[in-house]
């Protein structure tokens, strides 16, 4: 997914431990990470910056769109940064 600004890339877990990684597209870096509930199958949406909420459809069921929490503060406004292993896996 994608605002014009950043990338939103999703994790395929189909678990309650769904990665969501923000990378901006002006350079290209990790801005934040978050995990959501993929348990009912959710794989594909858009973002809503206006509300502050994804939403996204079901993989295997018509009609289905769930609404999820926008991310909040990038890390750069976050005094806590990403794990070494992560910042590590990412690049």
């Amino acid at each position: 997914m994608a605002d014009g600004e950043a990338l939103y890339m999703i994790e395929w877990t189909g678990t309650d431990a769904c990665r969501v990684t923000k990378v901006r597209t002006s350079d290209f870096h990790v801005v934040n990470q978050w995990y959501l509930n993929q348990s009912n199958r959710a794989i594909a949406g858009t973002y809503d910056r206006a509300h502050n909420v994804f939403w996204l459809g079901k993989l295997d069921t018509a009609g289905t769109i769930y609404r999820y929490k926008g991310p909040g503060l990038d890390l750069r406004d976050n005094p806590i940064p990403l794990p070494e292993d992560v910042r590590h896996d990412l690049r």
